[in-house]
């Protein structure tokens, strides 16, 4: 039996480096280095809801959730995240109350993250708003956007 003298990992780190798909474990990191961070998604419509729900690919899908776990806890360290994160937030509850970007951001990761059911249009579509507001904070300053992209119609969300 014979080898090929090529290594598995030869240009690997290259690939990664001009690939734009390629997101790595740090959400943060990527949302610094980044201009604009995008997702596809692919709509999934159930009966009785109002917005479609989002199918990620599982990369996609565990950067969100890493995502959440650092936006759960990015107000503990900074005094301009906090103000941030305690203000009210675009995204309503289910009552159609105001809520704070905390608030958002704890009830989507005790949902979606610790509870693993499926993210919604109408949820994710305040996430851009958020990362837009912690860019004027201080651990995000000046950080990229995300933006969420349909597979099927190229639309934005």
């Amino acid at each position: 039996m014979e080898f090929a003298n090529e290594s598995i990992f030869e240009n690997l780190f290259e690939a990664a480096k001009v690939s734009p798909a390629v997101k790595s474990l740090d959400p943060l990191a990527d949302l610094m280095a980044k201009p604009v961070t995008r997702i596809s998604y692919k709509r999934k419509i159930k009966r009785n809801s109002t917005s479609a729900f989002m199918e990620f690919t599982k990369k996609d899908r565990n950067w969100l959730d890493l995502l959440l776990r650092e936006l759960t806890t990015i107000h503990k360290a900074f005094q301009a995240d906090a103000s941030i994160m305690l203000s009210a937030s675009s995204a309503k509850r289910g009552t159609g109350r105001t809520q704070t970007w905390e608030d958002f951001v704890v009830e989507l990761y005790d949902d979606k993250v610790a509870g693993r059911n499926d993210f919604s249009e109408g949820q994710l579509r305040h996430l851009p708003n958020l990362i837009a507001e912690l860019s004027k904070g201080r651990r995000l300053s000046g950080c990229g956007s995300i933006e969420f992209t349909d597979i099927d119609s190229g639309v934005q969300l």
